[in-house]
């Protein structure tokens, strides 16, 4: 452990948390015949994804080290009797019982331990705010994170900017980026980055949304490696079970903001209709108008070539926030299991100051709600019954 912290593959922390005579300890618990309760294709990724590697790719840790790090890491914080708790941790990962998500597995006892699996950022409708979203990706996915992006904020193609009417590129000119930054990030050669971008069912730009990844159109248009995701109101599927003729309306974000003043994302249940019934009124507010059928058509068409858009409800998961007095979910993850208030960050000021003789910029941002999640999975099969000694 001291030799692989000092070419700093193996993280400092563990040796200074635990005295000598814990870790000869802690060594004590390993059972390497537990490997004889992995499958080959089991073992052999995990050799080749979850293990240290030397910086020429060779491991230099067994199956069994691997678990027994991870439980030091986990278990560090765990008081006088913490050596109980690393042996019931790496029982449990050993013996196959509870398996942990990638970023735990393969960071955790490493220099850069970051351990959370998913993380949700809503992207801002400016050129500043785009741009560090997506660094904040390429932040996520180098550590072994997946990333969940909300679009539905940015202007649609053929929006005003500055009062430039047509100016906007649209969110798929940005897809692009997002798609490149999880191909270029793939956390040092181990997997590709992983990313879900959302987008509202009312949202402008949709018909060229949800053929992302399909095959066929203008490639400079696709983005093969992200997940498209749609989010939906009830009032669409009421609108389906209703008449599927009935006219569907897609608004601009930015337009719907400074005709209306408010954002119409920001609203769900009997206010979002409310709030869009009065954007369909308004004459001012141009719109793209497909029927409620053809808008479905698109979305089962992308579904049956790619596999995508997921579908996030977005009505039902607002009314069961428990939170929701103090912001609004506009979406979820690339698994759609992270439901939380959601804020995008804020620039407040830039200042050019001087500090020891040197020119310095100052950025303040206000960090916003930037949601992550955190995932483990129990092997039922595996676990002991309950009247067995665990």
């Amino acid at each position: 452990m001291r030799h692989l912290a000092s070419q700093n593959l193996y993280g400092t922390y563990i040796a200074e948390a635990y005295s000598d005579s814990e870790l000869q300890e802690a060594a004590s618990f390993i059972d390497e015949e537990r490997n004889k309760l992995l499958n080959y294709s089991g073992l052999d990724l995990l050799i080749k994804r979850y293990v240290i590697r030397s910086f020429t790719h060779k491991p230099v840790e067994s199956v069994q080290e691997m678990f027994l790090g991870i439980a030091l890491h986990l278990a560090m914080n765990e008081g006088e009797n913490r050596l109980h708790w690393v042996k019931k941790f790496y029982d449990m990962l050993s013996r196959l019982e509870v398996t942990m998500a990638t970023p735990t597995l393969a960071n955790a006892r490493k220099p850069f331990h970051q351990l959370s699996s998913c993380f949700i950022d809503t992207v801002p409708d400016s050129l500043e705010g785009i741009y560090r979203s997506i660094d904040n990706f390429a932040q996520v996915s180098k550590f072994g994170g997946g990333m969940g992006l909300y679009f539905g904020k940015v202007r649609a193609a053929g929006g005003r900017i500055r009062g430039f009417k047509g100016a906007a590129g649209g969110v798929v000119r940005w897809m692009k980026l997002v798609n490149d930054t999880a191909v270029a990030v793939d956390q040092l050669g181990v997997r590709q980055g992983a990313v879900a971008v959302y987008l509202d069912v009312w949202h402008k730009d949709l018909p060229e949304f949800l053929q992302l990844r399909t095959n066929n159109g203008d490639d400079r248009m696709k983005a093969h490696d992200i997940f498209p995701a749609v989010c939906y109101p009830d009032l669409f599927w009421k609108m389906a079970q209703q008449d599927l003729n009935l006219e569907w309306h897609m608004f601009c974000p930015n337009e719907v903001l400074t005709t209306k003043g408010y954002a119409l994302e920001d609203f769900y249940g009997a206010a979002w209709e409310e709030k869009y019934h009065e954007c369909v009124a308004d004459k001012r507010l141009s719109r793209r108008t497909m029927t409620v059928k053809d808008v479905i058509r698109l979305v089962l068409r992308s579904a049956v070539e790619t596999g995508t858009p997921f579908t996030f409800n977005r009505d039902i998961v607002n009314r069961a926030n428990p939170n929701g007095h103090n912001g609004i979910i506009y979406c979820s993850n690339l698994c759609t299991e992270i439901a939380q208030n959601m804020r995008p960050i804020e620039e407040l000021s830039t200042e050019v100051i001087t500090k020891e003789g040197d020119t310095v910029v100052v950025k303040t941002v206000r960090p916003g709600d930037f949601v992550v999640c955190n995932l483990a999975s129990l092997s039922l099969g595996n676990l002991p019954l309950e009247n067995e000694d665990t």
